[in-house]
């Protein structure tokens, strides 16, 4: 895509400049996106309201939110900073949890992806949008957590109450590798069957969803549906025991072994089949009420 308001700009210039306008987009208070130069804020407001006039023209919407994630990821698109220099800078953010998530490539658990198709459950895209721009999230720090080679973290965004469809907050399991945050595991959570009052952060919402759709599992001595900071001895390897029926239940949990000991950020033992059987339940009903809302054309036989 050629951005004509980055004429006269080198490619360290550009890519500031865009990566100001992607946040400024997203949180007009953000005062990373303080303008650095003479006229970038005028030329800012060319580009987004360039981008905002074509992302209305494809998606055919006003939705102020879609549009302004569509327009987000084309600048995110365009921001090229030198490897070295951008390998460097993405570690150091990722590494304290503070790298923002539109930043981020995300990389989906194929298996997990596959697993939850056979349900006829699709969050691909949506999952994608919530590490991007999450609603809330919780970050796990290297030094304290560092789980799978990388650190953890938990996403959330709302999706579905614009749509008529019924609302849900979408829960992204995943770990941070640099610039890639590779989603591991995500959930729905529908407030008519999970209490949703007085959330404080992801490792709440996680909780709330193992009180509805938790498994009990083992870990060492410890035992229970939902577990978050914990360390346990962990000579001779740690083991996960998971009671379960056959492809009725998984673990997903962020784990670090430490020499002898194993430091937990979050672990949940789930019930597949309890969790499916609930959002099929409210795909039904979305299917019901967009069928209830399609014009339907009666065809009215003309007499000669």
């Amino acid at each position: 895509m050629v951005l004509a308001e980055l004429a006269g700009m080198d490619e360290r210039q550009a890519a500031g400049f865009l990566a100001r306008a992607s946040l400024a987009l997203m949180s007009s208070d953000n005062p990373a996106a303080t303008p650095s130069f003479y006229g970038e804020e005028e030329k800012r407001a060319q580009l987004i309201a360039r981008l905002k006039i074509k992302a209305r023209e494809i998606i055919a919407s006003d939705d102020e939110e879609t549009i302004n994630e569509l327009v987000a990821d084309w600048i995110d698109e365009e921001i090229e900073l030198p490897s070295d220099d951008q390998g460097r800078a993405f570690a150091r953010l990722s590494e304290r949890g503070v790298l923002p998530g539109d930043a981020y490539k995300v990389v989906l658990n194929l298996d997990f992806q596959r697993r939850m198709g056979k349900w006829g459950i699709d969050d691909a895209g949506r999952v994608v949008s919530t590490v991007k721009h999450p609603t809330l999230e919780t970050h796990f720090n290297a030094d304290s957590v560092p789980p799978f080679g990388g650190n953890a973290s938990i996403f959330g965004k709302w999706f579905g109450a614009e749509n008529g469809i019924d609302p849900y907050f979408l829960i992204v399991c995943g770990h941070r590798d640099a610039d890639v945050l590779r989603a591991d595991h995500w959930w729905r959570l529908y407030p008519q069957d999970v209490v949703f009052m007085h959330l404080t952060d992801m490792g709440d919402a996680l909780e709330r969803f193992a009180q509805v759709y938790g498994r009990v599992f083992r870990l060492g001595d410890w035992e229970g549906k939902f577990l978050r900071s914990k360390s346990v001895v962990a000579e001779g390897g740690l083991s996960v025991q998971v009671p379960q029926l056959p492809g009725q239940a998984m673990f997903t949990a962020a784990i670090a072994v430490n020499g002898k000991r194993a430091e937990i950020a979050f672990g949940v033992g789930v019930d597949i089949g309890s969790y499916a059987k609930a959002v099929l339940k409210h795909l039904k009903r979305d299917e019901i009420r967009r069928k209830s809302k399609t014009p339907t054309h009666s065809k009215v036989a003309s007499h000669a």
